[in-house]
């Protein structure tokens, strides 16, 4: 589908193409790409269950007996380099707006790590997304990491980062 990269690849590929314009119609081919790969079922193939009340894993259980729980790993701290500066750069380079496919919001943005390692702070690794958007991608994170990869790596194929 698209080429992989090393990590030291995309950083210098990163900082090549930050603050390069890309064309609406580049966006759009973008754009049409994911929708093609979500509508032909590339990321579809989770299994869909009723996680309502009861049924959900979680429900009455709390920090390192709920199943959702990652080691403590969001008391980690952040690198100095994550700041207000780079959030903003980050959103400005992202149009302001959700990039999950779909969504027009452009209020209450987040910076998601895309691999889940706050340490991780390049451009490559970070994307604007809704508060929807990024906390539904803190469940199923395989999925979401390599959805995000993806899509990042399209959006280095065409000069959008």
């Amino acid at each position: 589908m698209s080429k992989r990269y090393s990590k030291e690849s995309n950083l210098k590929i990163s900082k090549i193409l930050t603050g390069h314009i890309v064309s609406e119609t580049t966006r759009k081919k973008i754009q049409n790409k994911i929708k093609r790969l979500w509508k032909n079922g590339h990321y579809n193939n989770r299994k869909k269950r009723n996680l309502n009340g009861k049924n959900n894993p979680m429900y009455g259980k709390s920090g390192k007996l709920c199943p959702a729980w990652n080691g403590g790993k969001s008391f980690e701290s952040y690198t100095l380099k994550f700041n207000i500066q780079l959030k903003k750069r980050i959103k400005e380079r992202d149009e302001n707006k959700c990039q999950m496919v779909g969504c027009e919001n452009k209020i209450k943005l987040c910076i998601h790590h895309i691999d889940y390692n706050k340490k991780n702070d390049s451009d490559i690794n970070l994307l604007a997304l809704c508060r929807r958007h990024n906390n539904r991608a803190n469940f199923d994170r395989s999925f979401w990491q390599k959805l995000f990869q993806n899509y990042q790596n399209l959006r280095l194929e065409f000069g959008a980062i």
